[in-house]
Order: C-alpha cells, then sequence, then structure tokens
C-alpha cells in the first residue's frame, strides 16, 4: 500500500515537510489557502518596488538546505550595521575586520564573547543538527564543558550579555522578552552568514516548492 500523507500549509517550514516525506517515499498532497507558497518567507510588489513583507534575512536555515534548493544569496559585507550613542559598529563578514571594529567602539571584551558564541553555535550545528533522536540538556552540556561555553546551557542572555557587552549592545544579540531565556537563544540567532535573497524572501518559497514539484508534490 502506497504511503500518503497531506501537508496543510505551504510556507518554507511546510514545503520542508512536504519535501521530507516525498523524500521518505509517501505520495504528497500539499494545501495552501493563499495563490502563493512561502508563508513569511514572502514577497509583494507595492508600487512597482518589492518588499518583503516578514522575513526579510535569511541566516537560520542550514547551509545544505540552502545549497540544495540552490537559494541565491546576496552576501552583503558587513552582513549587519549597528547605530548606538552616535557610534556606526560594522558587523563585517572577516571576523579580524569584525572584532576590531567593535573593539574600536569600545566592546573590549566582545573577542572572548564571540569567541565562546561560535564554538557553541558550531557544537549544536555539528554534535546535535540532523539527529533522530534530540539529545538532552545534560548531554549538550557536558559536550559544553568540554568546549568551556556552559554558560550558554547554565545563564541567562542578559546575565550573559552583562558579562560581555554594554547595555547599548544587548539588543543587536536578543530580542526584547528573551532577558531571562536561556542563552543558548544568542548562539541561536546570532550569524556572520545572515543574507538576503535576490528577489526577495519570497524566492525562498518559489525554489523550495519548484524542487518539490521536481519530486513529484501535488
Amino acid at each position: 500500500m502506497a504511503k500518503v500523507a497531506v501537508v496543510i500549509g505551504g510556507g518554507h517550514n511546510g514545503l520542508m515537510a512536504a519535501i521530507t516525506l516525498r523524500e521518505s517515499g509517501f505520495k504528497v498532497t500539499l494545501i495552501e489557502a493563499r495563490d502563493k507558497v512561502g508563508g513569511m518567507a514572502d514577497t509583494e510588489s507595492i508600487m512597482g518596488v518589492k518588499v518583503s513583507r516578514a522575513s526579510y534575512v535569511i541566516g537560520l536555515m542550514p547551509k545544505p538546505f540552502l545549497e540544495k534548493f540552490n537559494v541565491p544569496l546576496i552576501r552583503q559585507d558587513p552582513f549587519q550595521v549597528v547605530y548606538v550613542n552616535g557610534k556606526v559598529i560594522p558587523f563585517w563578514r572577516d571576523r579580524g575586520r569584525r572584532i576590531k571594529a567593535l573593539v574600536d567602539a569600545g566592546e573590549v571584551k566582545f573577542p572572548e564573547f564571540e569567541d565562546k558564541l561560535l564554538k557553541f553555535k558550531d557544537l549544536i550545528e555539528r554534535r546535535f543538527t540532523f539527529v533522530e533522536k534530540p539529545p538532552s540538556i545534560s548531554e549538550i552540556r557536558e559536550e559544553a564543558v568540554k568546549l568551556g561555553v556552559e554558560e550558554f546551557i547554565d545563564e541567562s542572555c542578559r546575565r550573559v550579555l552583562n558579562e560581555y557587552l554594554s547595555q547599548d549592545l544587548h539588543y543587536t544579540f536578543m530580542y526584547p522578552g528573551m532577558e531571562n531565556s536561556p542563552a543558548y537563544l544568542i548562539a541561536y540567532f546570532y550569524s556572520p552568514d545572515w543574507s538576503l535573497i535576490k528577489g526577495g524572501t519570497g524566492t525562498l518559497g518559489e525554489v523550495m516548492l519548484n524542487h518539490a514539484l521536481s519530486m513529484g508534490l501535488m
């Protein structure tokens, strides 16, 4: 008997689910209420200008998926610029330039902070992404201790940021409401790979849909 699945909602997560099911041998039907897919990865044309209405950058989608779907990226450099107290702070893709810009702006502990941050982020991506069974907190902490980055498990966002950065930069690394959340969220959201997508983020839904259709998605 054929395996059949119906995915309701054609946002980028729905598309990913449909593609994964199709790769697993399911006959997949995707249902979307709108006349286009993508969900929050959406671009509208307003008076002839393309505007990404919700998500406007991409940086958290794993690199294997970006390559798999051939997402056309614009790797702007710097990848972000922060303006605080009259200071313009560029976050360059080159780590040496990035560190110099932050230290010159008075953030003398930024090199240590980013070193630990990227070590923890690499740990999560290398050891605990694309696994069949999610790891326990204790398993992640054990690995973090070996690298000396357990504070991203044990401490809150506020406490870690207070340790390394001036108050002015805190909301560059966390969203309002994250202050008392576990500091691993800082590592999750921080990425020197933040990029734009050619044609706007709506292009993401289009290339994912094309990939899904080529696999026989209905």
